[in-house]
């Protein structure tokens, strides 16, 4: 999976769960970080972007 279909899987995955457009521009932060700290593969990234983003969903604020 390249990292544009990664993004794309995200952006409609936001779309499916009923993001808002506040919360996609925050997980597209997420997905940029994840691109740093990737190992390269767009599957991964999507992965650790999720992991990050599910805990951040938890945190308050």
């Amino acid at each position: 999976m390249t990292l544009q279909e990664a993004i794309f899987t995200t952006t409609s995955r936001c779309s499916m769960t009923g993001f808002n457009d506040a919360e996609a521009l925050r997980l597209e932060r997420v997905m940029a970080k994840a691109t740093e700290v990737g190992d390269g593969s767009g599957t991964a990234k999507l992965s650790m972007a999720w992991r990050i983003w599910d805990r951040a969903r938890l945190r308050p604020g």
